[in-house]
């Protein structure tokens, strides 16, 4: 081959490369110009409070920040029926939690939640390509050290709150940080209060190992004794759990495939198939998806306008905490309710 047609061929894969680059970063900014919402909710904060997976110690008098909403002076006064705190997962930085709080928010007041909702946004933009090929790792190991602050938060509501009911849902890898909270309440040294508990916490297409949740793995034994009831919201068509965990884990995820021992579950533990809840348009509502693609729709869907398009599988997640006192639990709940908004 001629050589200033070889150093042609090279400059137009330079140029290709380069515009692949460009266009995939204007859209993550894109993206994220629609998305300049503050959350009308408190926001719970340790970004910046640690780095890569640095531990809490005890005594640490400084796990977490809280930023209230306009109009709140004093949350620890607000004494409410229930609160339901949000755990945003990974590749999200500040601004983008504040979109999921916000639509998680707008998701759960339009299915009739008058109860306090709070955002917990934490370090986990760690991506450092728009290819997403690097920072996992990184995200997971600040997943799990968030663990104790999350559950430094849990405690101070049942010493100021003692009336309030709780209950968490994580969100991808934010369900791993849900699960950390409740292993970091096994360390009397941190928590010496033996009784502190979840009313539920809620695992909205967990980035996490099938079989973590078992009762002889991590979390088995912190569900039971932490943990008055714990759903598994699990989707087998959630694409990106089935294609991309397996790469980063070399397992399967709870989101997608559910517990991989069901005779192993913790006897607080149930799942819920919420395939058919989610629908088929990516999350500004303004394209068809495949179907299983929508793994972002989990907390609800919003247009490029801010209206409320569907409230994925909140409706669903609020039908079982208000369920806590009277429906009889076993180890599967197939029946959900049918999808909310576009048709």
């Amino acid at each position: 081959m001629d050589r200033k047609l070889r150093i042609l061929l090279a400059s137009l894969l330079a140029i290709a490369l380069l515009l692949l680059l460009i266009f995939s970063t204007g859209v993550l900014h894109r993206q994220d110009s629609w998305q300049e919402v503050r959350a009308g909710i408190p926001v719970i904060s340790t970004r910046g409070l640690f780095h890569d997976g640095q531990a809490l110690e005890a005594g640490n008098p400084d796990p977490y920040s809280m930023e209230l909403p306009e109009g709140m002076a004093d949350f620890w006064q607000e004494q409410p029926a229930d609160i339901i705190v949000i755990i945003h997962g990974f590749n999200n930085s500040a601004a983008k939690a504040s979109v999921k709080f916000h639509i998680a928010e707008m998701s759960l007041r339009s299915c009739g939640y008058e109860g306090e909702i709070v955002g917990y946004s934490w370090d986990a933009d760690t991506q450092k390509d728009p290819f997403g090929t690097t920072g996992y790792h990184e995200g997971r190991r600040n997943a799990v050290a968030n663990g104790a602050r999350l559950a430094s938060f849990v405690a101070d509501c049942r010493e100021r709150l003692p009336g309030t009911r709780i209950h968490l849902v994580g969100y991808s890898m934010g369900a791993r940080l849900a699960l950390e909270a409740l292993v970091a309440m096994e360390d009397e040294e941190l928590y010496p209060q033996a009784a502190l508990q979840l009313d539920s916490v809620h695992l909205v297409g967990a980035a996490v190992d099938n079989e973590e949740v078992e009762l002889r793995e991590r979390y088995g034994r912190a569900i039971e004794r932490h943990c008055g009831l714990l759903v598994n919201y699990y989707s087998a068509e959630d694409n990106a759990l089935g294609i991309f965990f397996p790469l980063k884990e070399a397992d399967r995820a709870l989101g997608e495939s559910d517990i991989e021992h069901p005779a192993d579950a913790p006897a607080n533990y149930i799942s819920i198939d919420v395939s058919d809840e989610l629908i088929e348009y990516d999350r500004n509502g303004n394209e068809k998806a495949e179907h299983g693609d929508n793994h972002s729709g989990c907390l609800g869907n919003i247009s490029e306008e801010g209206e409320l398009l569907d409230d994925g599988i909140m409706d669903v997640i609020l039908r079982e905490i208000n369920g806590l006192a009277d429906v009889p639990r076993g180890l599967s709940d197939p029946e959900i309710d049918q999808p909310v908004g576009l048709e």
